[in-house]
């Protein structure tokens, strides 16, 4: 090991604890950023890669050329690729102290045709789909229904993601092997499809976490007691309306009847119930002999990804807590008009967390919203930082400028274009700049309002040479630190 390199992996493992202590993920979350950063360390030693704090970007763009021939020969998705190179590419420009979007820049990505990184974005008619098929699941598996005979071979009618009406076959219950046994053991399965229905109803209607949901127990909905969310560090109350109050109701019911023992105020409002076999045969055996035992505990990742594995196998959409969370933030901030206040209320973040989880990052309900009274408006290319004395009048300064009415960086280099004397507006103009930068590769008529804004720092420093040291450091912190009318489409751009 040469010396460069016990430099690089401590500054890697200082920025990996500092996040993470920060943040207080789950165990999954960092096992799942420490492999895809041990990953990239991995294939840098196995092709003889030189790994040092120089050389970290080089070996990192090699990294990603070879994630992207695995790409095309069809071996990873689009998003995997994208998902692999997010860890090493964050703690890297930690480590070296460069702005994560600038390295991006250099990597080789293939582009994702649909919003999110890690997901593809749900369309409203998928959603109501799969909201329809959870209320279609949940009343055909009553209590009565389960607790007092063996449903076999049971159809029920769910849409597809065409939006077709489709057969789908409730799984098999246990006992088909020979003898009959109590239906509670033998219809395991559907319960707990049931229960997971339920749990994903209530997450899409109160917009809560997973987690917090899965750490819901019946006393505490019946006190309406808070519970507590540890990435927040605070307790938070679900906002359950008066009509899904009654269906939660009967889903306590359903559980009285189907949870073996009954419940308890400590019971998860959406248990997973197993049993002290592997099911199949060995479960009939259990049963017929009396050698059979119950386990309640929280609804598990083993019961929900069976319950998308049945949605698969029956053609019908299925989405996770996350698409379904963020939802109900869409249409949370549809409804307020982007409060990020009253968001923030609903969801149990603080307003911040709200706006540029939900808010800013590709939310497309609101930006539509928010673009068409932008460009509705007299002065519409008002996007450039400054005023207009003349609007919707361009007249270019410069004799060799393009002609054409006003856009959404023209006015820079128009006569009519007014700037202020203030650091406010510098701060504006350099966050503006920052998201032109971004542009030049894709087009290179970006980077003439670049050198414009430029000029226009420089002609302010010469009249302030006092605020030069004030510029210097808020250049540097641009990426980081940009006046908040655009951290939105800053965040917007990064992803």
């Amino acid at each position: 090991m040469t010396a460069p390199r016990p430099r690089l992996i401590e500054a890697l493992s200082k920025e990996f604890r500092a996040r993470f202590t920060e943040r207080s993920p789950s165990t999954t979350s960092l096992r799942t950023q420490w492999g895809k950063l041990r990953g990239w360390i991995v294939w840098a030693d196995e092709v003889c890669q030189t790994l040092s704090l120089d050389t970290a970007v080089e070996t990192l763009q090699a990294y990603s050329q070879h994630l992207v021939r695995q790409w095309r020969a069809g071996k990873l998705r689009a998003a995997t690729v994208h998902q692999y190179i997010q860890p090493p590419l964050h703690f890297i420009a930690a480590a070296i102290h460069q702005p994560a979007y600038q390295i991006k820049l250099t990597l080789s990505l293939p582009r994702l045709r649909r919003s999110g990184l890690t997901t593809e974005a749900a369309g409203d008619a998928e959603l109501k789909r799969y909201c329809a098929n959870l209320h279609v699941v949940i009343d055909a598996l009553t209590a009565n229904g389960l607790c007092t005979a063996i449903r076999a071979h049971e159809v029920i009618r769910l849409w597809n993601s065409k939006g077709q009406r489709v057969d789908a076959e409730l799984p098999a219950p246990y006992g088909s092997y020979g003898a009959a046994i109590d239906p509670l053991a033998a219809n395991l399965k559907m319960i707990n499809l049931r229960i997971v229905a339920e749990l994903h109803r209530f997450i899409a209607i109160t917009g809560v976490n997973l987690s917090v949901a899965r750490a819901l127990t019946v006393g505490q909905h019946a006190t309406n007691a808070p519970i507590w969310k540890a990435r927040a560090g605070r307790h938070i109350r679900p906002r359950v309306g008066t009509v899904y109050s009654r269906r939660l109701d009967q889903h306590i019911q359903f559980l009285e009847a189907c949870v073996p023992g009954g419940i308890t105020t400590d019971t998860p409002m959406f248990p997973a119930i197993t049993t002290n076999t592997n099911g199949g045969r060995a479960l009939e055996a259990a049963a017929r002999t009396g050698t059979l035992t119950w386990r309640i505990k929280q609804c598990s990742d083993e019961s929900i990804k069976g319950f998308r594995t049945w949605f698969d196998a029956s053609d019908a959409p299925a989405f996770g807590a996350r698409t379904l969370r963020r939802a109900k933030a869409e249409w949370l901030l549809r409804r307020y008009g982007g409060d990020s206040l009253h968001v923030s209320r609903d969801l149990g973040n603080t307003p911040q967390v709200a706006m540029s989880h939900y808010g800013g990052k590709g939310n497309l309900h609101w930006a539509t919203l928010e673009w068409s009274r932008h460009w509705a408006t007299e002065q519409h290319s008002a996007l450039a930082p400054g005023n207009c004395a003349s609007p919707g009048h361009r007249e270019p300064i410069a004799a060799d400028t393009a002609g054409g009415g006003c856009n959404e960086a023209a006015c820079l280099g128009c006569v009519h274009y007014r700037g202020e004397d203030s650091m406010d507006y510098i701060h504006r103009l350099l966050s503006y700049q920052h998201v032109l930068r971004w542009r030049v590769a894709t087009n290179t008529a970006s980077e003439r309002p670049i050198a414009l804004i430029d000029a226009i720092v420089t002609d302010y420093l010469t009249r302030h040479p006092e605020q030069q040291t004030n510029v210097d450091r808020m250049r540097e912190r641009i990426g980081t630190e940009p006046h908040p009318l655009f951290a939105t489409i800053i965040r917007l751009e990064e992803f």
